[in-house]
C-alpha cells in the first residue's frame, strides 16, 4: 500500500496558513464593503440628482472599508 502524499502531519493545514474557507470569506467581506456603500452612493445621487458625487463618496468609503477589512483579517498572519 502506498502512502498517500501530503504535508506529514496527516493532511492538517499549518498552523496560521489560510483555509479555502478563510479566503472565500474574506474575499466576500471585502466584496460587500466595497460594493454596498458605493450603492448607497447611487442610490443617494438618484433621490438628490447629484450624478456622480454620492457615487464617488460611497467608492472611497468603500475601497476604506475594504482596506481596513482586509488589514485585520491579515493582522494575525503578519
Amino acid at each position: 500500500m502506498v502512502p498517500e502524499q501530503g504535508d506529514g502531519q496527516g493532511g492538517r493545514p499549518r498552523p496560521g496558513s489560510l483555509s479555502g474557507a478563510d479566503l472565500i470569506g474574506l474575499g466576500v467581506a471585502i466584496a460587500l464593503a466595497l460594493v454596498l456603500p458605493a450603492a448607497i452612493g447611487v442610490g443617494i445621487d438618484a433621490l438628490s440628482h447629484s450624478s456622480p458625487v454620492g457615487f464617488l463618496i460611497g467608492l472611497a468609503v468603500g475601497i476604506a472599508a475594504a482596506c481596513a477589512t482586509a488589514f485585520m483579517q491579515f493582522r494575525r498572519y503578519l
